[in-house]
């Protein structure tokens, strides 16, 4: 029986197979192909909702901004009636919506999880190039962490994906600059890091992990000199991105209040308009009186007077705490947090956790891998604790999608563990099981937004999230669990006007549903 085996592996040419798989660039496409299997594995309860996400519509689907543009590179031109802050995204936007006009959700969410397996396999090589063990397990957490599920569910966020993919290009560019100190690096790191900047501001602040870059390769002083290109191209980017957004809110806001594109079945909205015609002065107060919505948040957060009264310190407070917790620990995952100020003694150990030991083991040792992981986290979450005004800080201080890149600190922190401890890697594997566990279970409450915002109420039970919740059981056609939710909000908010103006859009379409039927 064992010579037979023998013949027949000699003659299928065993060992010209193992030799096969033995190159690189075979065991990379394999590489990659398990990351894009196991993305669509991961990912999968994205398909369960197959309906416009929060803001999709509003900003890419229904957006004049985007449905009109003549051509993609309309969004380039600066100063143009389409100049956007981020081009590149609109631009894949615009190519999405003209080249695939009949695709559904299914293809825009099939993108985002290729594009977001790529960002994987990207990480791997990256790990692998600075010889952390087990790379393809450590860029694995990466993929499959469960902060990345709002990144990858919500369409609108291909842009994060885009700008993470760049971002990751420019930093594995630059690492080959650091070792090589050749040109051709350096000019494809500076191309990709301006790509990213197109696509999305996350990595505003990656010059900081460059000239970390520089410093742990001991290049001499010189050679800091080189950041300078992306420091005037990263503070340009972070300039026009602030005001970039305030037009873009303050264009999406005139417009669709013009069309009365967010109008809903028995919304008053539209005869509004017609009384008062497109004048926002006139609107305004009539919108004010009768209902609450989230294009009134919108309409509010573009107001400079918030942004110079608003407590950056809370969100920066909130940021140091959150993230790092909701790395190393994804549970308890919502689409939006509670404002409530974070304990300043927990402040100040996690400060001391990330900052002040790193220090503390420099000081003993000398080895200055151990600022790897800070750095990136600054580099990866500076853009978001609080140095600009964002929109959404009105409702929530931080959110899952703002730490996509901050999560590559997760496994780096893994692997440079996993060096010194061959029992650690094992550690490593399990914990890749449980993340991948619990993403798949947040995904399906992802994709429920009934359930979503009924989660977010725990964190958040104020006016504004009652609101929200209503309009929900509202667009889907649940009267009786709608009128629940109003009948709970009123009773906890008894003199809040909101709710008195829901109850009167609530009967309209009660009329509405029973006109049509």
């Amino acid at each position: 029986m064992g010579s037979f085996l023998r013949l027949v592996v000699a003659a299928l040419g065993w060992q010209a197979i193992q030799d096969f798989f033995r190159h690189r660039r075979v065991r990379d496409l394999g590489v990659c192909g398990l990351y894009l299997g196991a993305a669509y594995l991961v990912f999968s309860p994205s398909y369960a909702n197959l309906d416009f996400f929060w803001d999709d519509e509003a900003f890419i689907f229904s957006n004049p901004q985007v449905i009109n543009a003549p051509s993609w590179s309309s969004f380039w031109e600066y100063g143009g009636k389409f100049s956007k802050a981020w081009p590149l995204s609109y631009s894949v936007y615009w190519m999405m919506i003209n080249y695939f006009p009949d695709s559904g959700m299914i293809f825009y969410k099939s993108v985002n999880i290729f594009l977001h397996a790529l960002n994987g396999f990207v990480l791997f090589v990256i790990f692998r190039r600075i010889r952390l063990p087990r790379p393809f397990f450590l860029a694995m957490i990466f993929l499959a962490h469960p902060l990345q599920v709002e990144v990858v569910s919500w369409v609108m966020q291909l842009q994060t994906i885009i700008a993470g993919f760049f971002a990751l290009l420019s930093m594995y560019c630059f690492l080959l600059f650091g070792k090589r100190r050749a040109i051709w690096p350096y000019t494809f790191a500076y191309l990709f890091f301006f790509l990213s900047l197109q696509a999305k501001s996350i990595a505003v602040a990656l010059p900081v992990l460059f000239c970390y870059v520089i410093w742990y390769c001991r290049r001499p002083l010189r050679y800091y000199l080189v950041l300078v290109p992306f420091l005037l191209m990263s503070t340009q980017a972070a300039l026009r991105s602030v005001r970039g957004t305030s037009l873009m809110l303050e264009r999406l806001n005139y417009e669709l209040i013009e069309t009365g594109q967010f109008a809903r079945p028995g919304d008053r909205r539209l005869a509004a308009n017609r009384d008062h015609g497109s004048d926002l002065n006139s609107i305004t107060p009539w919108r004010d009186e009768h209902f609450f919505n989230f294009n009134n948040y919108l309409w509010e957060s573009r107001r400079p007077e918030r942004s110079i009264s608003f407590k950056r310190s809370k969100v920066l407070q909130k940021a140091i705490v959150h993230y790092p917790t909701k790395i190393v620990l994804p549970v308890g995952l919502a689409f939006i947090y509670s404002q409530a100020p974070e304990h300043p003694l927990l402040v100040g150990a996690m400060c001391f956790l990330l900052f002040g030991l790193p220090v503390v083991l420099y000081v003993l040792n000398r080895r200055r891998i151990v600022f790897a992981v800070p750095v990136l986290l600054v580099a990866t979450l500076l853009p978001v604790c609080g140095l600009s005004y964002i929109g959404f800080f009105s409702w929530s201080y931080v959110a899952d999608r703002y730490a996509y890149l901050a999560v590559i600190a997760l496994p780096l922190l893994l692997g440079i563990w996993a060096r010194k401890s061959h029992d650690f890697a094992y550690a490593v594997k399990v914990y890749l099981v449980l993340v991948l566990c619990l993403s798949y279970w947040y995904g399906y409450k992802f994709n429920n937004p009934l359930r979503l915002y009924a989660e977010a109420l725990n964190h958040r039970s104020d006016a504004a999230m009652y609101s929200l919740y209503f309009e929900e059981h509202l667009s889907q056609n649940l009267i009786p669990e709608a009128e629940d939710v109003l009948n709970e909000a009123a009773r906890k908010f008894p003199d809040d006007p909101k709710f008195k103006a829901d109850r009167v859009r609530l009967e309209i379409y009660k009329k509405y549903l029973k006109g049509s039927n």
